[in-house]
């Protein structure tokens, strides 16, 4: 216990040492930017001052002292961009239940943001251009409130630039992940549209093979029927492979079809007997549903029995309720696998919940040590 309780300890450390370095990177990435930033308003503002002093008062002011002047206004505002840069990010302006909140509290930052950059500035201006530009305020705090009460219109335009500059960023990195996401299903979509092409070209590959196999065998031998009947129900199985449904009458003639096919393995071994109302032939099935029953039926049970097998194919109504019964003969010892036989009736089952609900049902088990039922019920009304 003890251990466990150290591993999960030791990588939630690990987890929250990790968060606390990607923050701080991003941290000083806005660091960096800030003061490059900075540095371009500060040569700005420095030939601004410069300009003005040569042109309206007519007076010489070096370029040193312009520089420590735009330096004062411009690196004192430089520190706090990363910090409402990381703000913003926190309280974002996402959907509409957020807007009220994430408002509320950047107008009370935005307000801290003011008077903490009039605070650093009056104290840049005291400490570095005092003598360059003497103010008549003498205490700190009268230096402060005068630089909030002249400069807080752009102290706000600044901190809606930030703001507004991360959400932008937000908002381009988002959409380039979108768009990312949207290729990469563009190019799985593409794989699949392709992987159903080559599935589609090996079955008509072997369709045309098996036509011409026919063309080249002896007229009526058994070889040709076999043939013949083989490439019918691979065209069946082409045709119906697209349709959600087909009708009974439809699965019984790739039944009959498939039990022809068999019966040139089994000979006189496999006994067949079907029986289904005239009235019951168009009730509609998710497609291809039978035959692979028959086939488990007759691989599982007939075809691991020495002796004879017969297999019945039954369908009756009651009410609104159709049912199909399957039973076949099987060897004792293969009861249960052909009860347990995963792929085929877990396949059964989840098509018929996907196209009737609770409404059809699905049952598989042996009804004595030889002998194996399956059972479907389905709605006529649908």
């Amino acid at each position: 216990m003890n251990v466990v309780y150290s591993s999960r300890l030791l990588l939630i450390l690990i987890a929250g040492r990790e968060a606390l370095r990607l923050e701080l990177e991003r941290f000083w990435r806005y660091c960096a930017i800030s003061y490059a930033a900075g540095s371009v308003l500060v040569v700005l503002g420095a030939t601004q001052v410069h300009a003005q002093y040569a042109v309206f008062r007519r007076e010489e002011v070096s370029w040193s002292d312009c520089f420590i002047w735009a330096g004062v206004q411009w690196y004192t505002w430089a520190p706090l961009v990363p910090i409402v840069a990381v703000f913003s990010q926190r309280y974002r302006f996402d959907g509409t239940s957020a807007v009220f909140k994430s408002a509320t509290l950047h107008s009370m930052f935005a307000l801290v943001f003011c008077i903490a950059h009039s605070f650093m500035q009056a104290l840049g201006v005291r400490i570095f251009a005092s003598a360059i530009f003497p103010s008549p305020d003498q205490g700190l705090r009268a230096s402060v409130l005068r630089i909030l009460i002249s400069q807080i219109h752009w102290q706000l335009m600044s901190y809606a630039m930030i703001v507004a500059t991360v959400h932008f960023a937000l908002y381009l990195r988002r959409s380039q992940a979108e768009s990312i996401a949207r290729k990469e299903s563009q190019l799985h979509a593409v794989r699949a549209q392709l992987a159903t092409l080559k599935k589609q070209m090996q079955p008509h590959f072997l369709f045309n093979s098996l036509n011409a196999l026919v063309s080249m065998l002896q007229e009526g031998s058994g070889a040709q029927q076999f043939a013949i009947r083989l490439a019918d129900m691979l065209r069946i199985i082409l045709r119906d492979s697209e349709r959600a449904t087909a009708s009974l009458r439809e699965e019984m003639h790739l039944v009959e079809i498939y039990l022809e096919i068999e019966r040139a393995r089994f000979g006189s071994r496999l006994a067949a007997k079907i029986e289904i109302p005239s009235e019951l032939l168009e009730t509609r099935l998710p497609s291809l549903l039978l035959q692979p029953l028959i086939e488990n039926a007759i691989t599982h049970g007939i075809g691991q029995s020495s002796g004879l097998g017969d297999i019945v194919i039954r369908a009756n109504r009651t009410a609104e309720i159709m049912t199909i019964e399957i039973t076949n003969s099987c060897a004792p010892v293969e009861a249960k696998s052909l009860e347990t036989s995963g792929i085929t009736f877990s396949n059964c089952r989840r098509r018929l919940a996907l196209l009737y609900g609770p409404t059809a049902s699905f049952e598989a088990a042996h009804v004595r040590p030889t002998c194996f039922r399956t059972a479907i019920a389905v709605p006529l009304s649908q």
